[in-house]
């Protein structure tokens, strides 16, 4: 009769570990897919900050033109007009205030 309560214990304890090793895998399993999702995760941000970096170079770069073809226009109307008046000197601050601010405005976002 003892060594059928002993039999009956070593089985209850073969189960227990049994079920223990089922739950062991099912939190591995769950690592491993866990894993997976923040490798995913991180890939697709790499992807999302190389195409910003991308559209901020072309933005910078469409900046830079615009900056520079306006400051030619502006070069090219002081030195057309022989004697700048002071409604002009308000026009070319004016525009450089425009294109500061545009400059200030492209920063701060």
């Amino acid at each position: 009769m003892n060594e059928d309560v002993i039999i009956t214990k070593i089985e209850g304890i073969q189960e227990q570990v049994d079920d223990h090793e089922t739950r062991l895998r099912h939190v591995e399993k769950i690592n491993v897919e866990n894993k997976f999702q923040l490798l995913n995760i991180e890939k697709t941000q790499q992807e999302l900050k190389c195409t910003l970096l991308e559209v901020n170079k072309e933005q910078s770069d469409s900046l830079k033109i615009y900056m520079n073809n306006m400051t030619d226009l502006v070069k090219q109307n002081i030195s057309n007009k022989q004697d700048i008046r002071l409604v002009d000197r308000k026009e070319f601050w004016g525009v450089i205030a425009l294109i500061i601010g545009s400059v200030v405005t492209y920063l701060v976002e």
